[in-house]
């Protein structure tokens, strides 16, 4: 009798933020900041496109997913996230008053009637070519 041996082994993986966010907490200037996430990018780009050569000589298809993750990685800008946690504030930036107070301005029916014309003549004759009979009590 065998004994089948499992073994269990848990990959645990970061976001890109994350993980920049992690290698550089330590003090370092803005210019080491970038040049270690230039660097983690350009591996993680590296070994990406590695995965992506393997899976395509593997199955013979075009990796959509992995070439996805690629041009996500191309396109990355730190710090791209802080935009949702700015807050713009709620103040009148401009003082509130009406410039044109004695001005109607009406709708220019032959600008619309030259725009709707076509498709309302379309629409008549294929409403009148349907037959009504159906609908009228004898």
């Amino acid at each position: 009798m065998g004994v089948a041996i499992v073994q269990v082994q848990t990959v645990t993986t970061d976001s890109i933020s994350n993980e920049i966010t992690s290698i550089t907490n330590e003090t370092m200037t803005s210019s080491e900041a970038d040049q270690v996430v230039a660097s983690v990018i350009q591996s993680n780009m590296e070994s990406l496109q590695e995965e992506i050569e393997e899976n395509q000589n593997e199955s013979g298809e075009y990796d959509v997913q992995g070439q996805s993750n690629l041009i996500a990685l191309m396109n990355y800008k730190q710090g791209w996230d802080n935009y949702s946690a700015m807050n713009i504030p709620d103040v009148a930036f401009y003082e509130p008053y009406q410039i044109y107070t004695n001005v109607v301005l009406s709708d220019n029916i032959n600008a619309h009637i030259s725009m709707t014309e076509a498709s309302s003549i379309a629409m008549n004759k294929m409403v009148s070519s349907q037959n009504l009979d159906l609908f009228r009590r004898y």
